[in-house]
């Protein structure tokens, strides 16, 4: 006997568990959301186009208290790349501040998702590229200081001023050419992240999952404490927020300091 999926009423053949129209949960889903319901637990936050579909052995729930923000729009995400034995799901967050901000701009939204190791090594490319940016404009910055310096020391301060104001409106081919690479920087951080973050951000939820589960003594606190380990983080994304606005200080100041004595 043919099974109708009580919500979209799509007609499924007998083996099938889930609907082949929209996800759901065929025959035992909708008895279990009205035990759900009366015990006053919220279901809803859980429900997606994929129903309650796991991924590999951590179920739909887990993984939505271990998101915690923006779980509605994540968890379908997953559940897709499941099973079309996919990596690839568009993270627009990432990519827009990969765009915006380069390296800095991705490693801000690992931050803010937990995942520590890739913000790191997304801080690491960008104060390598920042680095490199510096050496190739750092004749032009040597030079706009040299004039300034000698200005104010021969009392020439219209002159100063005059090279202060177009400190940023000087273009060599190296400055020119730093800018590009700037550019290609960005959108390949930001293709690559839009790209890839969620499949990194699935894998990373099923590691920390599993390795709960299998730490944890007391199932009393079990959810409670998937949802400590998980969910986002306001204090890091600041952290990364410092980290980008310290490396840009830090290597202004170096390349001021070469610039003065070299």
């Amino acid at each position: 006997m043919n099974k109708i999926c009580k919500e979209c009423k799509q007609e499924n053949e007998p083996e099938y568990n889930y609907c082949k129209n929209c996800g759901n949960k065929l025959d035992s889903d909708v008895k279990i959301k009205e035990e759900n319901t009366a015990q006053n637990i919220n279901y809803s936050k859980y429900s997606n186009p994929f129903g309650d579909i796991g991924v590999e052995e951590i179920s739909a729930e887990e993984l939505s208290l271990f998101i915690g923000k923006k779980s509605n729009d994540i968890l379908p995400k997953f559940q897709k790349m499941e099973l079309t034995n996919s990596k690839i799901s568009w993270c627009w967050p990432v990519a827009i501040l990969s765009l915006i901000f380069g390296p800095f701009g991705a490693a801000f939204w690992y931050f803010y998702r937990k995942m520590y190791k890739f913000a790191l090594i997304f801080c690491g490319v960008g104060f390598l590229t920042n680095i490199i940016l510096s050496i190739l404009t750092f004749n032009d910055t040597n030079t706009i200081i040299d004039t300034i310096v000698n200005a104010f020391l021969s009392g020439n301060f219209n002159s100063a001023i005059y090279a202060l104001e177009n400190l940023n409106s000087i273009e060599t081919t190296l400055t020119v050419l730093a800018s590009t690479l700037s550019s290609i920087v960005k959108l390949v951080t930001t293709i690559f992240t839009g790209i890839f973050s969620f499949y990194f951000y699935k894998k990373h939820c099923l590691e920390k999952i599993r390795g709960y589960k299998f730490s944890q003594k007391d199932s009393r606190f079990y959810q409670f404490g998937i949802t400590a380990i998980g969910g986002v983080s306001s204090g890091m994304l600041a952290l990364g927020i410092l980290i980008m606005v310290g490396s840009e200080y830090l290597i202004s100041f170096v390349t001021a300091l070469f610039s003065i004595f070299f």
